[in-house]
């Protein structure tokens, strides 16, 4: 409701602003490596406010230009870090299940999108487990253990 308020107060003062401006008339003139304009004061400030629209829209488009490379790494890294965790998710239910291979395939996958992170180690650890590789998988709880609290 303030929000409203203050909308329509806003545009009231807008409009009190350009009825000021219209009941004043007056003329500009400029001349300028040989040529000369000259027009009333409120087409002068409406062809202002319309520049300044032009180059505020000209700015954001830089800006996407520009930000553009930004955005899609960081949709790309989106896109990783959501296939990493489908993987994680698929291979602790594999390895619920008690598939080896799948929970090596998921946890092989999970590494590759995701790095080291503790649930990826979990996984690996787990899955050596499930297909009886004691060396791979004591190794890879000490990496657990070595990874800061």
């Amino acid at each position: 409701m303030i929000r409203t308020l203050l909308f329509f107060l806003a545009l009231g003062l807008v409009a009190l602003g350009v009825t000021w401006i219209a009941d004043r008339p007056g003329d500009i003139a400029i001349n300028w490596q040989g040529y000369h304009i000259e027009t009333s004061l409120g087409v002068a400030l409406a062809a202002l406010a319309l520049l300044l629209v032009a180059l505020m829209l000209l700015w954001s488009l830089l800006r996407l230009v520009f930000r553009l490379p930004r955005h899609l790494r960081q949709a790309a890294q989106a896109r990783r870090r959501t296939r990493g965790y489908a993987a994680l998710s698929h291979g602790l239910l594999a390895v619920g299940a008690g598939s080896a291979n799948a929970a090596r395939t998921h946890a092989r996958d999970a590494v590759r999108l995701l790095g080291n992170e503790p649930l990826t180690l979990l996984l690996q650890a787990q899955a050596a487990q499930l297909g009886g590789d004691r060396a791979t998988a004591q190794a890879t709880f000490e990496d657990m253990l070595a990874l800061p609290a």
